[in-house]
């Protein structure tokens, strides 16, 4: 009895072990979701404010390599009908794009050719619930 109970006990321990590895690399902020190119954004509005702010991932990690470009999508049950893209004031804009980039509801608005040396950009994103504007600032590194 003792040693069925030690091996149930130890099987447990283990199995809870794996589960909290498992829900560990899937948390906002892994290395695997930083590799995305694509940022989803969801806002959601309350009486004409900002209520939520969803953007994943909040750091982009982009390479230079040909082709690379970043995306940003708008979610469909966003509050928010739009979004600006736009290089926070003094910062300079790593595509060749000319910003901002608006981004529509259920739809995606592409940087064009990433064409900014290698460093850590930051930038906006300008929504509005009806009651003025708010600007939301995560970042994105661009490497070699």
């Amino acid at each position: 009895m003792r040693r069925s109970m030690l091996v149930f006990i130890l099987s447990f321990a283990l199995a809870a072990m794996a589960l909290v590895a498992g829900a560990m690399s899937s948390v906002a902020g892994a290395p695997e979701e930083l590799q995305a190119l694509q940022v989803n954004i969801t806002v959601t509005c309350a009486e004409g404010q900002v209520d939520d702010v969803n953007v994943r991932p909040w750091t982009v990690r982009a390479s230079r390599a040909a082709g690379n470009q970043v995306s940003w999508r708008l979610q469909p049950n966003s509050g928010v009908a739009s979004a600006a893209i736009r290089p926070k004031p003094g910062n300079a804009w790593p595509f060749a794009s000319t910003p901002p980039l608006t981004v529509n509801r259920n739809s995606t608005v592409d940087s064009g050719a990433i064409t900014g040396a290698p460093s850590s950009y930051f930038y906006d994103i300008v929504v509005d619930c009806g009651g003025g504007q708010t600007v939301i600032d995560p970042r994105m590194d661009i490497n070699p």
